[in-house]
């Protein structure tokens, strides 16, 4: 129901009006729910402009870049941090209890191909249909 609040000598109020115009329902409120009450009629207003003048469509695509972004970036930092550290990647499988000293080398290996290929898989541009699209 469309409301507006009235300010009557000495009590605020707030008035609802039905379908017809036909008072609805009046309510003396206290000041906090006044200010409540302006402050949700504004914050109304400024959605509804926002919702006008923003393409909702493009600010999706600005994030998925963004996205895209972070995750290539966190998989890049990564697999450069298994591979500058390689020899502390080694000693951390021993101590997580990989008994074969092969593992120790092939887990940060596999991890560090994941990662670089996770980042280039990313990065291409898709040829075809993309499930992002959809």
């Amino acid at each position: 129901l469309p409301c507006s609040v009235i300010s009557r000598p000495g009590w605020p109020a707030v008035s609802c009006r039905g379908e017809r115009g036909w008072p609805h329902a009046s309510a003396a409120l206290p000041a906090g729910a006044m200010v409540k009450a302006a402050a949700r009629g504004l914050l109304e207003r400024v959605a509804i402009a926002v919702d006008e003048r923003v393409n909702l469509k493009h600010v999706h695509r600005r994030l998925q870049a963004v996205a895209k972004v972070l995750i290539v970036a966190t998989f890049i930092e990564d697999a450069l941090r298994v591979a500058l550290t390689f020899s502390v990647q080694q000693k951390s499988m021993e101590i997580a209890g990989w008994q074969s000293p092969a593992l120790h080398t092939l887990l940060p290996v596999l991890s560090l191909v994941v990662q670089s290929s996770g980042s280039v898989l990313i990065v291409m541009p898709g040829g075809g249909r993309r499930p992002e699209i959809g």
